[in-house]
């Protein structure tokens, strides 16, 4: 479930292709990343990055959105991914960061292992739902422990990182749930600025996303943002925050009635964006009825989608262990679905091939390359550099013979 898997323990480790070269020093061939900060609404969203590689020509920017948990290592190595592909990546900041939930707290889930007493010592010195009093009553804390996940070997006792985590997650998630405006003003900020970066074609985007990036995805669509495609991992297909009654219940989420009542905001659809949906056949959090409402609201705008339902997948078949809500990390899925992905891009950007790359993100080799219109060419003019180089080389040979049988005459 969203946020509420078992600690693992584990922790996220970059391949090592993705590991990229200081702009300062980079050369042709390098892949560089580069801080991406964004200021919107009074704040300043800091730790967005931008990725692509030296030397390539202007390329569509990929917008990956993260889960859950907000912009973390794993999504910033998945634009790496889409630049050695052959685009621009750039890894979106839509979290603010609180005392209660640093940016550090994001990628860990787990740690700091207590039982009740120093549960509740915690709880009253951290303060993670940020009460101005701080006050948390024994009943209250006796519930909260109750239900959080325990390992056996631990004797009972809890991860006060994973609860940490769990509480700022879902803290940050339902604030842009209720947010939609600047939900999708924030994305949109990132989009245009992203434009406007040498590395970028400009007005050429898509964007991935994964769980709540999935749904960051599809409100760029609804929102009529300038991107021509996108492509969402076991995300959820409605923008619904969690019920007040249960915040911390991904399952529990605002009926469509109320929403559309009181946070709804007109759309003005981008009819033209290609929409790609990866879903699992098992995910809970996407139920069947919120299926059906998807694909009524896509044929009502005659958008063109697709949805793909991956046998017996769970939610978070897409995301790596040792990433948060990658406990069910699916390799078969995440391979099939990153290749449907790079399928929709070259059916949507033609005329920029795309280059074989060795895992992506997750560590998941492909074992097979999408084929792009523009690669034909792309081999024609490497063919031709080869062959010119070929008679340069061939042609200082001949001189150099020359020049040497005349020194023995």
């Amino acid at each position: 479930m969203c946020g509420q898997d078992r600690p693992s323990g584990s922790r996220y480790q970059t391949q090592a292709c993705f590991k990229p070269v200081d702009k300062k020093v980079a050369k042709e061939g390098d892949l560089v990343v580069e801080e991406f900060p964004i200021s919107f609404g009074g704040y300043d969203y800091i730790y967005g990055r931008i990725a692509y590689v030296v030397g390539n020509s202007p390329a569509p920017v990929i917008l990956v959105h993260h889960n859950y948990a907000g912009l973390k290592q794993f999504d910033i190595d998945q634009a790496c991914f889409l630049a050695k592909v052959g685009y621009v990546g750039l890894a979106v900041d839509l979290y603010k960061e609180t005392p209660a939930y640093t940016y550090q707290d994001r990628a860990l889930n787990s740690g700091r292992i207590v039982d009740f007493e120093g549960f509740c010592a915690a709880a009253r010195a951290e303060n993670p739902m940020e009460r101005e009093d701080a006050q948390y009553p024994d009943e209250e804390l006796q519930g909260f422990f109750g239900m959080m996940p325990k390992d056996p070997k631990d004797d009972g006792k809890v991860h006060w990182q994973g609860i940490r985590h769990f509480i700022g997650a879902f803290r940050q998630m339902n604030a842009l749930l209720r947010a939609p405006g600047n939900w999708r003003g924030l994305m949109d900020a990132f989009l245009q600025k992203a434009f406007a970066h040498p590395a970028v074609k400009a007005g050429h985007a898509a964007a991935i996303g994964y769980c709540l990036g999935g749904q960051s995805c599809l409100e760029q669509v609804r929102a009529g943002h300038q991107i021509q495609a996108i492509c969402s991992f076991h995300g959820l297909l409605h923008s619904r925050p969690t019920t007040e009654a249960e915040p911390l219940n991904s399952l529990k989420r605002m009926s469509k009635e109320d929403f559309d009542k009181e946070l709804a905001i007109p759309n003005t659809y981008n009819t033209a964006a290609r929409v790609l949906i990866q879903n699992g056949a098992e995910d809970a959090e996407v139920p069947a009825d919120t299926i059906m409402d998807f694909m009524q609201e896509m044929d009502a705008q005659g958008i063109d989608w697709r949805f793909e339902n991956h046998a017996r997948g769970p939610h978070g078949f897409a995301l790596p262990k040792g990433s948060p809500g990658g406990d069910h990390y699916t390799e078969s899925i995440d391979r099939r679905s990153t290749l449907a992905m790079l399928s929709l891009f070259a059916e949507t950007f033609p005329s920029f091939p795309q280059f074989p790359v060795e895992c992506n993100a997750a560590g998941c080799k492909l074992g097979q390359r999408i084929l792009v219109e523009g690669d034909t060419a792309r081999q024609r003019q490497r063919a031709s550099v080869m062959a010119v180089g070929s008679f340069v080389a061939g042609a200082f040979l001949g001189v150099l013979a020359l020049k040497v049988s005349k020194s023995k005459l």
